[in-house]
């Protein structure tokens, strides 16, 4: 079958388990700091990584919403 490439498509899905929630942010952000994709493809890895560094997400407070509407990347 043909995969037919879309520009907001995914390129794949990390999925991570820890016994705690800041062990799972650990384990989020070393997984995206080693990640590496070869090509010109714009990835949104630096995004993430802020995200998970943002206060309310260290603490587990943010929301639904909270991306769109409340965090601003560097």
């Amino acid at each position: 079958p043909h995969a037919e490439w879309k520009p907001d498509a995914d390129l794949g899905t990390l999925t991570v388990r820890a016994q705690t929630w800041s062990g799972a942010l650990e384990r989020m952000s070393q997984t995206l700091s080693k990640l590496w994709i070869q090509g010109s493809v714009q990835t949104n890895e630096a995004y993430l990584l802020q995200a998970l560094e943002h206060p309310w997400v260290r603490e587990g407070l943010f929301h639904a919403a909270f991306l769109d509407e409340e965090f601003v990347p560097e």
